[in-house]
């Protein structure tokens, strides 16, 4: 048998008040711990969004291109096994504008 704990205060409150628009539960008392332990900050704490990629991996395969502007994108994961194939694809489409590095 499972107990349920009983909702915070606010989420009652929001559920009559406002029933489709209200916060689940999960993230109300998520909230309400944060409170508790002296967190009274609501913004989200600022990061760095998604990790950078390297310059030297970028030049490494500019260097690759430019010796052969044939190599396919498995060309590169054999050449650079470090990158990730979502890394390759991230350089050549969004750094670079790239569709097509080779058709075959």
């Amino acid at each position: 048998m499972r107990l349920r704990l009983p909702l915070p205060a606010p989420h009652c409150h929001a559920q009559s008040c406002m029933p489709s628009c209200a916060m689940d539960v999960t993230n109300i008392r998520e909230w309400c711990r944060e409170f508790a332990a002296g967190c009274i900050e609501i913004h989200d704490e600022e990061s760095s969004g998604w990790p950078s990629i390297p310059d030297e991996t970028v030049a490494k395969f500019e260097q690759i291109l430019r010796e052969n502007q044939r190599n396919t994108l498995d060309d590169l994961l054999i050449l650079v096994p470090e990158v990730s194939q979502s890394t390759i694809h991230r350089v050549l489409s969004e750094k670079w504008q790239y569709r097509k590095v080779c058709a075959r």
